[in-house]
């Protein structure tokens, strides 16, 4: 294997990106690139390394020769660590991480399924976002003390965009002209820039430190101590229990929102919307809305909430001062209950003392049971208007209505079929024509999602073979064609492209004997460059230009391409053939070719 001339160690707080570039600057590409092909067998790295990346026996690879590993390269270069402060297995531990078969560090969620390591964390740890984020201070500094800059873990968290030593911004884009400082690709990230390409200067002395509120300042402190906490020591299910506790002692149950939004002063959103804290114009935190989905960085802003820090928790889950979550016993699976007359009664008398004022027939199912079912007993202690009700034939019309209206999804239409009157009295005494209506209903879906499906292949597949011959009649440098070159021309994605050539035989095999043909065509273009040129042409130029080995094969390819351009310019160059034959008198060249004893 060959050997990496420098061997440099990872700064305080460095990403794995930063480390890996650095050692591509201070390498050269004399080194590094035979180093990544004896490791990873490729010149380059694939990934961009941003945040935590799924393990690989190229990445293993690549990492012993450096002298470390997987788990301690995600562990101590990249964000894994703050997310595992709240989303840790039982059984996480440094033996049991490394010793596992699939080599794959997997986080426990609430259901019994895990998540893979490139599922964990928001959307800019997971190596997704538009770029990586940075603090001028830090730039200085890091330029002062190291002689050069690196990318920072920290500033890498969700919801951090204030620096937690300097309480500057931090920047992902250029505030002079806008421009991304450095844009994320698919090759590795490089290094932090100095000065923007417009000439703006990224240190600290253009940069004037915001007013930051004081409950995100602890915010910034609290996601800090979080990758770098060391004394874990409880599981998932331990640090969810001992949250709701501490809710329920703080303002009862079910107020994660309401703990937030009064801690933070933000307005309660629209169901099921997040919560959003606006720093800048350009940063917002925004915060999950239930509590069954909250992640690490909702934990960090609930920790601030509650006035809470790492060494409480740690001390009182060690120390056990709280009843913990029923590890023993299974939870019984929910049974639901046969709605019978004296249940139907009960929970109608408990639902209008709950809702004072309110009709029953607000009540829905409660109400059609009973008036179905048991209407003398609804009408004598409830008010209700006395109408027939409906029967099924009549029901089953209203809901077939709804069920052919093509105006509204397939969604929307199971929506109303089950919230329209009809719809529940048919759950009550029409169930099995309304679960074969509904099943219609998913098949009917089915069916139309596999006929847009086709329909978007089709149109994309048209797209892709005119993209494919316009790359063919160009005259630019022959490349090998593949999703990405086909849907960044076609401005389709590399995965809508590949899919496309994937179901269709006809694109797969235009696209298959265009890669075979791409000897054939460099060899044509460095000849007709030649010939542009109006210098003479060589078999041996033209195969140097055309970047080929001097083989036999590739000899003969050229020689027919010179050949074939030196009878183009020939032909370009001699005189128009007459359209008079003096032997026939016939001025017709089609009925002059049929004689051609009489030319001669």
């Amino acid at each position: 294997m060959p050997l990496l001339p420098f061997r440099l160690q990872p700064y305080p707080d460095e990403l794995l990106c930063s480390w890996l570039a650095r050692l591509a600057h201070h390498n050269g590409s004399g080194a590094w690139r035979p180093f990544l092909e004896a490791t990873i067998h490729n010149r380059r790295m694939q990934h961009p390394m941003l945040g935590m990346v799924s393990y690989s026996d190229e990445l293993e690879n690549l990492l012993n020769a450096l002298g470390t590993n997987y788990f301690t390269a995600m562990m101590e270069l990249t964000t894994l660590p703050y997310w595992l402060a709240f989303d840790s297995p039982e059984n996480l531990d440094n033996k049991s991480m490394a010793s596992n078969p699939t080599r794959q560090i997997r986080i426990q969620r609430k259901k019994p399924t895990t998540h893979g390591i490139h599922q964990t964390g928001s959307k800019h740890t997971a190596g997704l976002a538009d770029t990586a984020r940075l603090c001028p201070a830090c730039l200085d500094d890091d330029c002062r003390r190291y002689g050069e800059p690196y990318w920072h873990r920290i500033h890498q968290l969700p919801n951090v965009f204030v620096c937690a030593s300097h309480g500057c911004i931090l920047l992902s884009a250029c505030p002079e002209c806008n421009q991304t400082i450095v844009p994320l690709s698919s090759r590795l990230l490089d290094l932090p820039k100095l000065q923007c390409s417009c000439g703006y200067s990224l240190g600290r002395s253009q940069i004037q430190p915001p007013t930051i509120p004081a409950m995100y300042k602890q915010l910034v402190d609290v996601s800090v101590a979080a990758l770098n906490n060391e004394c874990r020591k409880w599981s998932y299910a331990d640090i969810r229990h001992y949250f709701e506790l501490k809710m329920n002692e703080r303002n009862g149950l079910n107020s994660y929102k309401k703990i937030l939004c009064s801690a933070f002063e933000l307005e309660q959103p629209p169901l099921g919307q997040p919560l959003r804290l606006y720093i800048n114009d350009r940063s917002v935190v925004t915060f999950r809305p239930y509590f069954s989905v909250a992640r690490s960085s909702d934990f960090c802003a609930l920790m601030v909430a509650l006035n809470l820090d790492f060494k409480q928790i740690s001390r009182e889950l060690a120390d056990r001062t709280f009843p913990g979550p029923e590890h023993s016993t299974p939870r019984p699976k929910m049974v639901r209950q046969t709605l019978t007359r004296e249940v139907a009664r009960q929970r109608m008398r408990q639902f209008m003392s709950e809702h004072r004022g309110c009709s029953p027939s607000n009540s829905k199912v409660l109400y059609w049971f009973l008036k179905l079912f048991d209407e003398q007993w609804l009408s004598k202690n409830f008010v209700v208007t006395t109408t027939i009700n409906p029967t099924v034939g009549q029901d089953r019309k209203n809901l077939i209505e709804v069920f052919m209206q093509q105006q509204f999804s397939r969604d929307k239409i199971r929506e109303r079929l089950m919230n329209s009157p009809a719809g529940v009295r048919a759950s009550l005494r029409d169930e099995v024509w309304l679960k074969n209506k509904l099943h219609e209903l998913d098949v009917r879906k089915k069916e139309h999602r596999t006929a847009r499906r086709i329909q978007n292949v089709a149109s994309r597949v048209i797209v892709l073979h005119a993209v494919l011959q316009q790359i063919l009649a160009a005259q630019d440098w022959p490349v090998r064609i593949n999703g990405a070159v086909l849907g960044q021309k076609a401005g389709l994605s590399s995965s809508q492209a590949q899919g496309a050539i994937r179901r269709d035989p006809g694109l797969r095999r235009a696209v298959e004997a265009a890669n075979e043909s791409k000897t054939e065509r460099q060899i044509i273009w460095a000849a007709r460059q030649f010939q542009g040129e109006g210098h003479s042409i060589s078999l041996k130029q033209i195969l140097r230009r055309a970047r080929l080995p001097t083989l036999l094969q590739n000899f003969d390819m050229a020689r027919k391409a010179r050949d074939g351009l030196s009878m183009t310019q020939h032909r370009d160059l001699a005189p128009p053939r007459p359209e008079y034959c003096s032997l026939t008198g016939n001025t017709d060249a089609a009925k002059c070719a049929m004689h051609p004893i009489e030319l001669r």
